[in-house]
């Protein structure tokens, strides 16, 4: 079966789906389909970047960073190896849109 080319898959939330991952990991070798995964990093809300210093904004933001890349690295490491892994920050909605359409 090659119903499939391209297989994005976003982790969102804040646990890890393993079930979720094996799936897409199948599909894409059944289909001979590369995998991307792509992690998104959520933009400071507009308050509190009024409220809170630019250094500690961008402590923050490294952090969530940090962790968002230790969590695509675990789901590549279950998922294939060949995986392609991709970090951006912004909306989350937006960042998947812009990523499919730029495939």
């Amino acid at each position: 079966m090659e119903r499939f080319k391209k297989i994005l898959f976003s982790p969102l939330g804040t646990h890890d789906n393993p079930a979720a991952i094996r799936r897409v990991n199948e599909l894409a070798t059944d289909n001979s389909a590369t995998l991307s995964l792509l992690g998104v990093v959520p933009e400071p809300p507009r308050l509190q970047r009024v409220l809170h210093r630019g250094d500690y904004l961008d402590r923050a933001l490294s952090a969530e960073q940090a962790r968002v890349e230790t969590r695509l690295e675990r789901c590549r490491k279950a998922a294939a190896e060949h995986a392609e892994t991709r970090l951006a920050v912004g909306d989350p909605a937006v960042r998947i849109i812009e990523h499919v359409l730029s495939a």
